[in-house]
Parts: structure tokens; C-alpha cells; sequence
């Protein structure tokens, strides 16, 4: 099955100040999702939202890929210097909604660290492998992803992030 992420509920979300690890703003409108750090090195998280109900019932996931495109970057592209991407997994979402808010930067996960993705993009995709937390896939409604590396910054004060589109970017191939 292939599924397209939930505009409404794709976005990013900025920390507070640098290693408070608490979010502070959220955005779900950009038509790009961030990844990174931000001003005064805070952390950028992405989230990326499926509705995933077209998931038969009683099925088991044995895999999955979540595939990004690539639009740019500002600053260094993090990829290159904020160490391997990590992925964590909510069912059915983070924090007490599916809408996108600043305190999903630290709510909980169902499973962290459940896939491994590449650090360079393939004709301008990159591609996560999911190969833990399969089960907490759901297969009755919403099941959420949030993105963020080892390295939450790199210390130069200035804006290092990637811009992946997002489902609320007008041109749907992307």
C-alpha cells in the first residue's frame, strides 16, 4: 500500500531555546517540512502524519519506507553534519491530537529510532527503511512519524536545515 501524508498535519515544530528540548512553535501551513536547528542553534523536528486505515484488518507490517523530497536547504544542509536522521513512530499520534502543536517537539513516542535512513538523496528523494515499530502501525486511523538528528545542532548560532515538501505543497508529485 502506499500512502500520502496528511497536509493538515505534516509540519515542523522549533525548540524553545537550544537544548531545552521543549517545543515552542509549530507550523502545519509551510508546504515544507524542516529538519535541523533554527536561530540560535534550537532544533527543528519534523512530522510527518498517515492515515493509515486503508490498512487491512489484522494485517502485520513487515516493512516500510517513508520517501522525502528534497527541495533545499539553509545554511549547511544538516544531512551532511548533524549526524544519522532518527525517526520515531506514534500511535496514533504524538502529544493528544493529530494536529500538529509546539509540545509534539516532546511528547511521547510509541517506538523511537525505527528506521534508517540514507544521507543523500536519490534523484531528490530520500528514503527511510522502517524496520522497528511495525506494530505500531495503525491500521484504524492515524499513525505519525517525527524526524530529528543525533546532533540536535551544530553550534554555529546560525540556521542549518533541510526543507523536505510537504503534502501541502501545491504540486502533489512532490
Amino acid at each position: 500500500s502506499t500512502f500520502v501524508s496528511q497536509a493538515a498535519n505534516d509540519g515542523f515544530v522549533i525548540e524553545s531555546t537550544e537544548i531545552s528540548e521543549v517545543g515552542s512553535m509549530a507550523n502545519a501551513l509551510a508546504g515544507f517540512v524542516y529538519i535541523g536547528d533554527f536561530m540560535s542553534d534550537k532544533q527543528i523536528k519534523g512530522f510527518l502524519s498517515f492515515d493509515t486505515s486503508g490498512l487491512p484488518d489484522g494485517a502485520i507490517v513487515t516493512g516500510a519506507q517513508i520517501q522525502m523530497r528534497y527541495q533545499g536547504s539553509t545554511g549547511t544542509n544538516p544531512f551532511t553534519t548533524h549526524g544519522a536522521l532518527l525517526v520515531d513512530i506514534a500511535n496514533p499520534y504524538f502529544g493528544t491530537g493529530a494536529s500538529l502543536v509546539a509540545a509534539d517537539f516532546q511528547a511521547v513516542f510509541s517506538a523511537s529510532n525505527v528506521a534508517t535512513c540514507g544521507s543523500t538523496p536519490v534523484a531528490s528523494w530520500y528514503t527511510c527503511n522502517v524496520t522497528a515499530g511495525l506494530g505500531f502501525f495503525n491500521n484504524t486511523g492515524t499513525t505519525q512519524f517525527r524526524l530529528g538528528f543525533t546532533l540536535t545542532d551544530n553550534d554555529d548560532l546560525g540556521p542549518d536545515f533541510a526543507r523536505l515538501y510537504s503534502s501541502n505543497y501545491p504540486t502533489a508529485s512532490y
